[in-house]
C-alpha cells in the first residue's frame, strides 16, 4: 500500500501555483492561490437551505478572499472572484471569456476608496468596507431576521448603507463608528437626520453601476453567484 502522506504530498502538488496580480483598491501586487474542493463546496452549499441564502454565500466568498488577501475591499471582490474562478476552474463562463474582463484596467482606478460629506454642522466620513469587516455586518444580519419581511427589509437596507461610514464629526468630536458594536452603530444611525443618507446612497449607487459596467461585456453582465463557481 503506497504511503498516504506521500500520496497526499503528490496530489497537493497538482495545485497550480498562485497567480500575481494587482489589488485593485492599492494597485498593490497580491498573490491570489486557486481555490480547493473544500472552498468550493462552501461557496456552492453554505446557507442554500435560507431564505437569505444570499447571506451565506456572500460571507462564504468574503472569508475565502479575506484569508488570503487581508486589505481586500468590497470593490475588490467581483475582481478578485473572477480570477479565483479563472484560475481555478476555467476562462470561461457563461459564453463569457473572463480574461477580457480581468484586463481592463479600470479597476485600478475608477473607484474611490473614500469620501467625505458635510450636512449642516455635521461631517461624515465614508470609506469602501474591508470585506472582513463586512462579515460582522453579514454575522448580525443572519443572527437578527425575523418573520417580518418589512423588519428585514429596513434592516438590511440600514446595514448596507451603514457599513460604508467611518466616522461621524460634530462640533469637533469625532465619533469612530469601527469602535462600536453593529447594535450601537444602528442606534446611532436611526437617530441620524434622513437627509444624511443621500450622499451615502448616491456614492453607493455610483460605485455599483461603475461596477455593472465593469462587469458588463457584449451586452451581457456577469452575476457572481453560487453558480459562478460550479463547474
Amino acid at each position: 500500500m503506497s504511503d498516504l502522506q506521500a500520496f497526499l504530498n503528490k496530489v497537493s502538488s497538482l495545485t497550480s501555483p498562485p497567480v500575481v496580480v494587482k489589488l485593485p483598491s492599492t494597485g498593490n501586487n497580491i498573490n491570489i492561490t486557486p481555490l480547493n474542493i473544500v472552498q468550493q463546496k462552501k461557496l456552492l452549499t453554505d446557507g442554500i437551505t435560507n431564505e437569505y441564502e444570499l447571506i451565506g454565500f456572500t460571507k462564504t466568498l468574503n472569508e475565502i478572499i479575506s484569508e488570503e488577501v487581508p486589505d481586500a475591499r468590497l470593490s475588490d471582490r467581483s475582481y478578485l472572484s473572477i480570477i479565483l474562478r479563472s484560475i481555478s476552474i476555467d476562462k470561461q463562463f457563461d459564453g463569457i471569456d473572463l480574461t477580457k474582463l480581468t484586463d481592463n484596467s479600470k479597476w485600478l482606478s475608477d473607484i474611490a476608496k473614500s469620501a467625505t460629506f458635510s450636512i449642516g454642522d455635521l461631517t461624515i466620513a465614508i470609506e469602501m468596507p474591508f470585506l472582513r469587516d463586512e462579515i460582522k455586518f453579514l454575522d448580525y444580519l443572519k443572527s437578527n431576521l425575523t418573520d417580518d419581511e418589512e423588519y428585514n427589509t429596513r434592516l438590511i437596507y440600514s446595514l448596507e448603507v451603514l457599513k460604508y461610514i467611518k466616522t461621524l464629526t460634530l462640533d469637533g468630536e469625532i465619533l469612530n463608528l469601527s469602535d462600536l458594536d453593529i447594535k450601537t452603530r444602528l442606534s446611532v444611525f436611526d437617530k441620524l437626520p434622513i437627509v444624511c443618507t443621500k450622499d451615502i446612497v448616491s456614492y453607493i449607487e455610483s460605485f455599483k453601476n461603475a461596477e455593472a459596467d465593469l462587469l458588463t461585456i457584449d451586452d451581457t453582465t456577469l452575476v457572481i453567484d453560487r453558480e459562478f463557481f460550479s463547474v
